[in-house]
């Protein structure tokens, strides 16, 4: 028999059965679609199917566990077996299209879970005339073939037909039935002619049943992703993954991306998993997501007409409908086919996983701008506050006291703000989500300017300023009182020690001081005033606090919140927020968080008087008799000042209120036994319907910190149920 080139028979049937459609090369456009903020639709890779030949021959499908099978695309001879099934079809206990099955690579070992796009028939043919053996794959339904004649059939090995290769399927046109097994069926040892290659007989091998499978995403840890929207082409890499307990990437799920172009990981919630389709008309590229459900993502891939689709870039559009489709000859929707979207002939290039991911907001997770404590909408819009204590009655005869309750109200009014809903709106709305700061008046916010004296006076109270909680009468706030202070505050507010704990360190090294603001907790500082008023002698006249607002280590710079002055407005060394509010006569003016002055000083390492081991050379005031007496350093007797001397400025102790994380998991542990349960849940039946305020609110059972014990908190402390602290990484 004469043979013949097979390249050139497909070349020619190709040819003589090709129609050109004419493609118009603009999109018939849809509504325009928002997209939420803070969002970005990520792109993954190709999907590609995976085909499957079955080495038992045909398939007993109510019975697919423990069957081998062989891989005919798109990786040819790799083995594999069926480890675990799940009957998604309705539950038929027939292996079919939407189950899911788990196989095993019997090379490699690793499990991998898919999902059944198609079962169908797959022959293996040889051809005594072409000296070759081939797959194909049966294009029709799996059911016995009682007449092959004008059946369609696509090569999956060893050439991959209609993706990789422009010819379409086979069709065959002629059968001869030896009738060996099961006459009258198409079956092993009969023979088959396609119409591609008149006059060319192939032998059936082998018949069996075929699995076209598509791979989930059961970890997506080290995979990488394209930015579509907001910033198309961006990279991300998925560096983490928190599982919604399903077993696959999908909907709730957590992933820490990482961009590809250098930067932080940050974690993201998955908001949405879905397909998308990158698409060509003419030269234009459109990439379009699918918007049904995710339940129904890969029965699109078998049934895709009458879908809907939004287009994701080169713009937002929603609503596009998937009118028809021409198969490229798998049966499922890839690459190569042609679909009618929106009136549109389009050429499909990709057909992706897509995920929409919305970050993540974590107050744990903290991180400088510029230097400077970051800016929060509900409500440190200018990074960390800078209230005067120059106000009300805050002061003993001729002297302002107060700067240790102001500072600490600086760090705790910006740790509220960091700790409050991302999503919740600035004063004047009344929005309180977090309980560090509460209303002090039911009329107006946590965080409105009214707010703030009586804070800083509430504060005052814990700390003994001036000794107005003991009558013990002396002159600021001792630092030791500070410290147990701002505890029994966050105590009696449930915070402490189930999510915050609170440090006293003598003369801090400032790279200790550094560390604890890069990693943004709230930093406190006690300035000493010291002079070196005769030989030998250095003498402590006076002490001021000051809250931390920035550093810069490279520079050896340290910024203040300064409860006293405003040298940024003065100077302009250091921040003004908003811009260009200077110098101003009203102390009531900052306590709109907005306005600050966040004061720039250097500093220097090997202080010169005794109080600490740093000290800030450039620091300077004109009225230095103001602090006399003031502050007091536990361990130094006090003296006079005296202005025939210069004053040495110096660090002797920090204060810092840092977040602990891992505490949150016990967040339902009330009495702080270590265990979540039936103690802690008689305890919020005490409180219940309780709110900041009522006699019997308890804050330890207000688990979600909003100054109300309700429902909220029950569904918390259900969540926690008999966990304990051994629970915490």
């Amino acid at each position: 028999m004469l043979k013949i080139d097979k390249k050139t028979v497909l070349t020619m049937f190709v040819l003589a059965s090709l129609i050109t459609a004419m493609l118009v090369v603009t999109m018939n456009i849809p509504t325009s679609a928002a997209q939420a903020p803070d969002t970005k639709n990520l792109h993954g890779s190709n999907l590609i199917p995976t085909h499957m030949h079955y080495l038992g021959g045909i398939l007993d499908l109510t019975s697919p566990i423990s069957t081998d099978w062989h891989e005919l695309y798109p990786v040819f001879c790799e083995n594999w077996n069926i480890t675990a099934w799940h009957d998604g079809d309705g539950g038929d206990g027939l292996l079919g299209p939407s189950d899911q099955i788990e196989m095993n690579n019997k090379i490699s070992q690793e499990k991998s879970w898919f999902h059944v796009d198609r079962i169908t028939w797959t022959l293996y043919l040889f051809s005594a005339d072409y000296q070759e053996y081939i797959y194909v794959e049966y294009k029709g339904p799996y059911e016995p073939i009682t007449m092959p004649i004008c059946t369609w059939w696509h090569e999956v090995y060893p050439v991959y037909h209609g993706v990789l290769q422009p010819p379409g399927p086979y069709h065959i046109g002629d059968w001869s039935d030896t009738g060996i097994g099961n006459p009258g069926l198409l079956g092993v040892c009969d023979s088959i002619m396609f119409d591609q290659f008149p006059g060319i007989w192939w032998h059936v091998e082998d018949m069996a049943t075929d699995l076209i499978l598509n791979e989930k995403i059961t970890d997506p840890v080290c995979t990488d992703w394209l930015e579509l929207y907001p910033t198309f082409g961006n990279g991300y890499h998925i560096d983490g993954w928190t599982d919604n307990d399903d077993g696959i990437l999908s909907p709730c799920d957590y992933v820490d991306l990482t961009p590809v172009q250098g930067g932080l990981t940050e974690k993201y919630h998955v908001e949405k998993v879905t397909l998308t389709l990158l698409v060509t008309l003419g030269t234009d590229e459109y990439y379009f997501e699918y918007n049904g459900t995710f339940e129904t993502i890969y029965k699109v891939k078998i049934e895709p007409v009458c879908t809907g689709w939004d287009g994701i870039y080169p713009e937002l559009y929603e609503d596009f409908h998937l009118e028809d489709w021409i198969d490229n000859c798998n049966g499922v929707l890839d690459t190569c086919d042609e679909i009618l979207l929106q009136g549109e002939w389009v050429h499909v290039e990709e057909l992706a996983i897509d995920i929409v991911v919305e970050k993540e907001y974590d107050p744990y997770t903290c991180v400088l701008e510029d230097g400077y404590k970051p800016r929060f909408n509900d409500y440190a819009p200018s990074g960390m506050p800078d209230f005067d204590q120059k106000q009300d009655a805050w002061y003993v005869p001729e002297q302002w006291t107060w700067c240790g309750p102001t500072a600490v109200a600086n760090s705790l009014w910006w740790m509220d703000s960091r700790f409050e809903d991302p999503n919740s709106p600035p004063p004047p709305t009344i929005s309180d989500s977090f309980v560090m700061v509460t209303r002090y008046d039911m009329t107006w916010d946590d965080h409105d300017p009214q707010n703030a004296p009586p804070f800083i006076e509430d504060l005052a109270w814990y700390m003994d300023t001036d000794g107005i909680r003991t009558g013990f009468p002396h002159k600021g706030t001792n630092v030791l009182d500070m410290h147990s202070g701002i505890i029994q505050y966050l105590t009696n507010r449930g915070l402490y020690p189930r999510l915050f704990e609170v440090n006293l360190m003598e003369m801090p090294p400032f790279g200790l001081v550094e560390y604890e603001i890069e990693r943004c907790e709230d930093v406190i500082l006690l300035l000493g005033l010291w002079q070196f008023q005769e030989p030998g002698v250095w003498v402590r006249f006076g002490g001021h606090y000051v809250t931390a607002a920035g550093v810069w280590s490279d520079i050896g710079a340290i910024a203040f919140s300064d409860p006293y002055i405003d040298n940024a407005e003065v100077t302009g060394l250091g921040r003004i927020l908003p811009p260009g509010h200077g110098p101003h006569a009203d102390p009531t003016v900052h306590n709109n968080a907005t306005f600050v002055s966040q004061d720039t000083h250097y500093i220097a390492e090997g202080s010169p008087s005794p109080g600490g081991l740093w000290f800030i050379p450039d620091y300077y005031l004109t009225d230095w008799l103001m602090f006399q007496g003031q502050n007091d350093n536990p361990f130094f007797e006090p003296g006079p000042y005296d202005p025939m001397y210069a004053v040495a400025v110096e660090v002797e102790f920090m204060v810092s209120i840092s977040p602990i994380p891992c505490k949150e998991m016990l967040l339902g542990d009330a009495n702080g036994d270590g265990f979540a349960n039936v103690v802690d849940l008689g305890l919020m039946s005490d409180a219940w319907l309780t709110q900041v305020g009522d006699e019997l609110f308890d804050p330890r059972v207000d688990l979600n910190f909003d100054g109300f014990v309700n429902v909220v908190d029950l569904g918390i402390l259900s969540d926690q149920w008999l966990k304990t602290a051994d629970d915490c990484p």
